[in-house]
């Protein structure tokens, strides 16, 4: 029987088909794990593997060849990508998070960043801002900024930039030939991801490569699609918390296989005949499972406003920023849990936990992300204006 409910009325499901060509690459890119956690780099094969799927272009709009799927389904490929390697789930956020912010440059700047295709890969460094001269044209671009993931790997990087004596800032892109990467990612954690130091020594910019940094933006002839009109700032969290929960789950599962196998140090039962790994393993489940509901619950409501062409409030803004900073930090504490209790095997390097207690920790200091943001949301749901300005970018709903 053929529905009678309208688009927007009907049930959201993520895409299956992307969904299951993600976990499709599970093997490959588990495989490639240990070498890209050695190098500081995520190898090659893996790179390509996921261009090959579509996944580097999942935030391409269609037009340009790209999938441009609901932001929630690129959470939920995030999330499972994460299961096998945090740090080719994060590069791949990231570089979907570059085709997204493609929707404020003109169409002969977006045209001309996707001139060689839609696989081309973008990375951002962002902070601190880089300093730009206004000239005929554009702008001179220096300075040097940090945490470019999947930089040596990108075609191009998207900077900020402030112009001497003018408030706010603008965003620009520029050819990776033309930055230079200096190697500064020794890391905790997230070592794969090859979030190194971008220097720039007086780069021409042209106007159709740069764009100011606003609330709200018309978006490029390209970029029409709803996706592209899904609050800014929740593109930028629904990418980043669903790699810490994948990350959470991988030491989950890893603590159930050694609580099942273990007899501890001094004792005559394994470790999960004892309470205290019980107790640990029911509230890393506990914990993680309804962060993630709310997460994604808060997720969906948003696509679903977005696609009935309804503006989320300042309040919406603000419970979707919530969400995603609740569920980075829920990841946290689960893996807290069960690492608390694995006792000596979680702290060999062969051990999955002990990745994964890094990775977490690493990840949870990502300023869109950290715990810092609770304070953001307690502003803006106390009329305050917020301290992170960008939470209330997007679309504003009438009244506001």
């Amino acid at each position: 029987m053929t529905s009678t409910l309208s688009p927007t009325q009907r049930r959201f499901e993520v895409d299956h088909e992307v969904l299951d060509v993600a976990v499709g690459l599970g093997p490959l890119i588990r495989e490639h794990s240990s070498e890209g956690e050695s190098n500081r780099r995520v190898p090659a094969e893996v790179i390509q593997a996921m261009k090959a799927a579509g996944l580097v272009r999942m935030m391409t709009p269609k037009s340009i060849g790209g999938l441009e799927v609901d932001p929630v389904t690129s959470a939920r490929v995030f999330e499972e990508v994460a299961r096998f390697d945090s740090a080719a789930s994060w590069i791949l956020q990231a570089a979907n998070s570059g085709d997204f912010y493609c929707a404020r440059l003109p169409d002969e700047g977006a045209e001309e960043i996707y001139a060689a295709g839609p696989d081309g890969m973008i990375a951002l460094s962002v902070h601190p801002p880089m300093t730009a001269t206004p000239i005929d044209g554009g702008y001179r671009v220096t300075g040097q900024s940090h945490l470019s993931s999947g930089i040596t790997d990108a075609d191009w990087l998207m900077v900020l930039v402030q112009i001497p004596g003018e408030d706010g800032l603008r965003g620009a892109f520029l050819p990776k030939a033309e930055v230079t990467v200096s190697d500064t990612w020794e890391s905790m954690g997230m070592r794969g991801t090859d979030s190194n130091t971008a220097t720039i020594e007086d780069v021409f910019v042209p106007t159709r490569r740069s764009w100011p940094l606003q609330p709200s933006f018309e978006p490029g002839s390209h970029f029409k699609g709803p996706l592209y009109r899904y609050p800014s700032l929740g593109e930028g969290i629904v990418v980043l918390a669903p790699v810490a929960l994948g990350v959470a789950r991988l030491a989950i599962d890893e603590f159930k296989r050694l609580a099942l196998g273990k007899t501890p140090f001094m004792s005559g039962t394994s470790l999960s005949e004892r309470p205290v790994a019980q107790i640990a393993l029911g509230k890393a489940e506990g914990v993680l499972s309804a962060a993630r509901s709310f997460f994604y619950t808060t997720a969906v409501e948003a696509w679903e406003r977005t696609l009935a062409g309804r503006a989320s409030t300042r309040e919406e803004k603000g419970r979707l920023m919530l969400a995603a900073v609740h569920l980075m930090q829920s990841c946290v504490e689960a893996v807290d849990q069960v690492c608390a209790v694995a006792g000596t095997s979680g702290i060999y390097t062969r051990s999955p936990l002990e990745r994964a207690f890094r990775d977490v920790h690493t990840a949870r200091h990502h300023g869109w992300v950290s715990e810092t943001r609770y304070g953001t949301y307690g502003q803006i749901a106390l009329g305050l204006e917020p301290d992170f300005p960008v939470a209330l970018f997007g679309p504003t709903a009438a009244g506001e």
